[in-house]
């Protein structure tokens, strides 16, 4: 094991090496169990440092968080499906001033890489840069809270997402150019809950420099990542796949005819205005693990149309592979209702218009960079939205 970790050391950016070797632990993860194959581990402040065991986080404690914060990363690393990836966590905390801030100074965070050292100097150096920032999320200080992406899934306790960071403005992410200077590529971020008081204690970022495989699309994010806060005494705000969730009750004879209605306006909007895809976003109404976590309610794409020939006469093979990975990631997020164009929408009878949902920053359509990436925008131009109601 010994030798496996120098070898692994060695890879590692001289800067990032001299930070670990005087400030930090680690928690090799090896692959399969086999002692040679060492590709990532979890990294904390020897600050923090306590024996590593079976943790939870009891009702309302979160003394022992950070210890919590670390066996989640280990966990996500060993079974979330991609390479070339750091994830860390943004924690509150408050200066003599009075004034909150986020920072991951001090905090957990883990780091994984198959093919080491490819991928590795760039999340290295981003971790670097992370480690000596700090973001304003005091509600009182404006739109300085909305400008940096940790800060604003801690404030609207919502998670974001792109596939491609080159989509963001640096208005929207300030660490842009220092992030596609090192070589990433797509980021995820959602904000963390302490389960019995539904408190946000932090925020879990990830991010990749892998970009031939969306960071969300897979079966653990979409299946498996809320069990696995949930162990650890956590909650996140990303759903279950809402496979069976359209309606309240199966014997709701009038709700399955409105949905059935829906289904046969999608197909004709799609088959009039030519576009390869359309979908209906509903009031999420049933049980849901996170729904308590989320002030005036929240949306789930409730039925969607896929024209499956569209395309056909196109150079580009992979529209449908686009949009399906589109859909995909609408079935895992969720919308607030009464937020953003589909949001706001659902509130009133009229119509809401956007002529390119891609334009719109993550606020006002958290699935914008998501259409960019499908080559929705021409779908998406003309977006009508309206409330449903049956009895």
């Amino acid at each position: 094991m010994a030798d496996a970790e120098d070898k692994y050391f060695s890879k590692l950016p001289d800067d990032f090496k001299e930070y670990m070797y005087k400030e930090l632990n680690f928690w090799p993860l090896y692959l399969f169990s086999l002692s040679k194959y060492l590709y990532g581990g979890v990294f904390w402040s020897r600050e923090d440092d306590e024996p590593q065991g079976p943790s939870t986080l009891p009702d309302g404690d979160i003394s022992n968080l950070n210890k919590i914060i670390r066996h989640l990363l280990y966990t996500i690393i060993h079974d979330w499906p991609a390479w070339g990836m750091l994830v860390q966590f943004w924690a509150p905390i408050t200066t003599k001033e009075g004034r909150s801030f986020l920072t991951t100074r001090n905090q957990p965070f883990s780091l994984k890489s198959f093919r080491y050292p490819l991928g590795f100097e760039g999340l290295c150096g981003y971790r670097m840069i992370c480690m000596d920032s700090k973001f304003d999320i005091d509600l009182d200080g404006g739109k300085t809270c909305e400008q940096h992406l940790p800060a604003r899934v801690f404030n609207h306790q919502f998670p974001e997402s792109t596939p491609n960071l080159e989509f963001y403005s640096i208005t929207e992410y300030p660490q842009r150019h220092d992030a596609l200077r090192c070589g990433l590529r797509q980021s995820f971020a959602s904000p963390v809950f302490e389960s019995s008081t539904q408190r946000c204690v932090g925020v879990i970022e990830v991010v990749s420099s892998v970009e031939d495989e969306l960071l969300i699309c897979n079966s653990y994010f979409r299946y498996r990542m809320y069990k696995h806060f949930e162990k650890f005494g956590l909650k996140c705000s990303i759903g279950f796949y809402h496979k069976d969730m359209e309606l309240d009750d199966d014997k709701n004879e009038a709700g399955k005819v409105a949905f059935d209605e829906i289904k046969k306006v999608l197909k004709r909007v799609c088959d009039v205005h030519d576009v390869p895809f359309a979908q209906a976003w509903a009031p999420c109404k049933m049980s849901w693990p996170c729904r308590a976590l989320v002030d005036d309610g929240i949306l789930h794409a409730s039925c969607c149309y896929k024209k499956d020939d569209y395309g056909e006469d196109e150079d580009d093979d992979d529209d449908g592979v686009h949009v399906d990975a589109f859909h995909r990631i609408s079935s895992s997020f969720h919308l607030k209702n009464g937020v953003g164009v589909v949001g706001r929408a659902l509130l009133s009878t009229n119509m809401v218009f956007c002529r390119d949902v891609t334009q719109l920053s993550l606020t006002e359509y958290p699935l914008a960079h998501h259409a960019r990436k499908a080559g929705l925008s021409r779908l998406l131009r003309n977006m009508l939205g309206g409330q449903l109601h049956w009895k």
